[in-house]
């Protein structure tokens, strides 16, 4: 996670369309998507560090150990 932008939106009625010069979206990464906030929880041992901080600073949230 490089970029932290949150928002709330009702997906259903609101589409995100992104920038192709915004992000990259090649590969099989996740990169240039949207997701899930219960996601990034999911995938917290696999993260770098400064994404870990930003999951705890920014989004309260505390791994089980």
């Amino acid at each position: 996670m490089a970029i932290c932008h949150v928002m709330e939106a009702d997906f259903d009625t609101l589409k995100i369309k992104l920038d192709k010069n915004e992000f990259i979206t090649s590969g099989y990464t996740k990169s240039g998507k949207v997701l899930d906030i219960s996601e990034l929880f999911e995938k917290y041992p696999e993260l770098e560090e400064w994404s870990k901080t930003i999951l705890k600073e920014i989004f309260s949230y505390r791994p089980l150990l």
